[in-house]
């Protein structure tokens, strides 16, 4: 009789154990109502994933690509300084530009900068040819980079993020290896928190962009990031948070339009928040 007791004793306490250790689990746990088509969080050091929605489904990104441009132009070219010329054909590519002038010539950073920050596609297309001698060339070391972070499908054929027919592409969680590779190069950390940047061509021309990123005008939702828009692509955005010294790396992909892409990137940093004041 006694011994019945006693197992019943610790059975009970079994269940009380694990009882609260679900309860622990389950207040960790974030479920951010999001409208975009794919989205991810993920922890910034250990790489765990706290939150997804097909987030490893293929899609198009967009103007995020040009973080790993930066990423490449960063890695193959020691010097900044260096003098990149425009080309017609980059002078004359689609989508946002500096209005740059073929034959033109520019500072390498000042090229990284108006790409990431204005996400100029002009100075994306320049950035590469000056960097490999053709775009081509530049975005296969692009694809070759992207194997060795980790991204298992992802594929880039330009290096604007502009689509040209052939095979353009990520999902959500290669975009949070890429987006967090690209975050540990200081440069790039420190081009990203930038509001606006003011430059000149060598010859003298002025040109100042400003940052696409509308969170940096936020207190409780500031963060860097790179913002992405297209036909297919739809309104995407990829994200560093930090709170309380925990950084998260986040993206949203396949919004309907600006305001939903904003109204998601907050759901998703407010989850991180939850999440980080949850822990034990």
């Amino acid at each position: 009789m006694f011994k019945r007791k006693y197992l019943l004793f610790v059975l009970l306490c079994i269940c009380m154990i694990f009882g609260v250790c679900e309860n622990v689990c389950a207040a960790s746990k974030v479920h951010p109502s999001i409208k975009g088509k794919h989205a991810i969080i993920m922890d910034a050091d250990t790489g765990k994933i706290i939150y997804k929605k097909n987030a490893y489904s293929k899609c198009h990104n967009a103007s995020t690509t040009k973080l790993m441009t930066a990423v490449v132009a960063l890695e193959e070219n020691k010097n900044l300084n260096k003098k990149i010329k425009i080309s017609k054909y980059a002078s004359s590519t689609i989508g946002v530009s500096i209005n740059s002038r073929a034959g033109e010539k520019y500072y390498l950073k000042d090229m990284v900068n108006a790409m990431l920050i204005r996400s100029a596609c002009d100075c994306a297309i320049a950035v590469a040819e000056g960097t490999c001698g053709n775009e081509k060339k530049f975005v296969k070391k692009m694809n070759k980079k992207c194997k060795e972070i980790g991204c298992k499908h992802t594929m880039f054929s330009t290096a604007s993020g502009l689509r040209n027919g052939n095979a353009h592409y990520t999902t959500s969680y290669d975009l949070a290896l890429i987006t967090r590779y690209a975050y540990a190069n200081k440069t790039i950390r420190k081009i990203l928190s930038k509001k606006s940047y003011s430059f000149k061509s060598v010859s003298g021309r002025k040109c100042c962009v400003k940052n696409t990123n509308e969170l940096l005008k936020s207190k409780k939702y500031k963060c860097v990031g790179k913002t992405g828009t297209g036909e297919t692509a739809k309104y995407c955005f990829t994200g560093v948070y930090t709170y309380k010294k925990h950084t998260y790396v986040f993206n949203v992909l396949g919004s309907t339009n600006e305001e939903e892409r904003w109204n998601d990137a907050r759901k998703l940093i407010d989850a991180c928040i939850s999440y980080t004041d949850n822990l034990k």
